[in-house]
C-alpha cells in the first residue's frame, strides 16, 4: 500500500487557510471501515457499517451500494455451516483500500 504526500499545492492552500485543515484530507491515507451492525439469520448475514463518502465498498467481491454519507448495507449468503470470514474491501479516489475481515457464525443450514 502506498502513501502519498500532500501535493505542494494543496499544503500551500492549508498554510493559507488553516480552517481547512479540518476537513477530512485523505489523499494518502487508507478509508476507514466501520462496521456497525451484523446479523446472522441461518446463512444470510446482513452488515451494517460506514466508511468515507466517495469510497466504494466491496463484499466477498461483490460491489456494495455506498450512501453519500459512507454508510452501506449488504446481505450475504454463506454456503459453510460454522465459523466463516466475511470480507469488506473499501477503496478511496486515489486507489488507498483498507480490508477488513469479520468473523461469522453460521448455525446448522
Amino acid at each position: 500500500m502506498a502513501y502519498f504526500d500532500l501535493d505542494p499545492l494543496l499544503e500551500t492552500m492549508l498554510d493559507y487557510n488553516p480552517g481547512i485543515s479540518d476537513l477530512n484530507l485523505s489523499v494518502g491515507r487508507p478509508p476507514q471501515v466501520e462496521l456497525e451492525d451484523v446479523r446472522a439469520y441461518g446463512s444470510i448475514v446482513i452488515m451494517n457499517g460506514r466508511t468515507e463518502p466517495g469510497a466504494t465498498v466491496e463484499v466477498n467481491g461483490e460491489d456494495t451500494s455506498v450512501n453519500a454519507d459512507g454508510t452501506f448495507t449488504k446481505t450475504v449468503q454463506l454456503a459453510a455451516e460454522g465459523w466463516s470470514f466475511v470480507e469488506i474491501r473499501a477503496r478511496d479516489a486515489w486507489g488507498n483500500e483498507t480490508v477488513r475481515k469479520q468473523r461469522v457464525y453460521v448455525e446448522g443450514l
